[in-house]
C-alpha cells in the first residue's frame, strides 16, 4: 500500500515524467572513440568505418584527426 501511495505522490507532482530538481548533467564518454582512433590508426578499420562509428562525415573526421595529430606533435 505504501509504494502505491507513493506513485501517486509522485504522479500529483508529475514525477513519473520529469524528474524534480535541475537535471543532471549529461555524461560524455570518451572510451569509444579514442578505440575508435585507436583502430584507425592501427589499420583495423579505415577512414569511412570510423568516421561512421563516430556519427561523422569523412569531411569532419579528417579534419578532427588532423588536428589530434597536430597536438599529439605539439605536447
Amino acid at each position: 500500500s505504501y509504494r502505491k501511495c507513493m506513485f501517486i505522490f509522485f504522479s500529483k507532482r508529475g514525477w513519473r515524467k520529469n524528474e524534480p530538481g535541475i537535471p543532471y548533467p549529461a555524461e560524455t564518454t570518451w572510451l569509444f572513440p579514442r578505440l575508435v582512433y585507436r583502430a584507425f590508426s592501427e589499420d583495423y578499420i579505415g577512414e569511412s568505418k570510423a568516421a561512421e562509428l563516430l556519427g561523422k562525415s569523412l569531411r569532419e573526421f579528417r579534419q578532427d584527426s588532423d588536428l589530434e595529430y597536430v597536438n599529439a606533435d605539439t605536447h
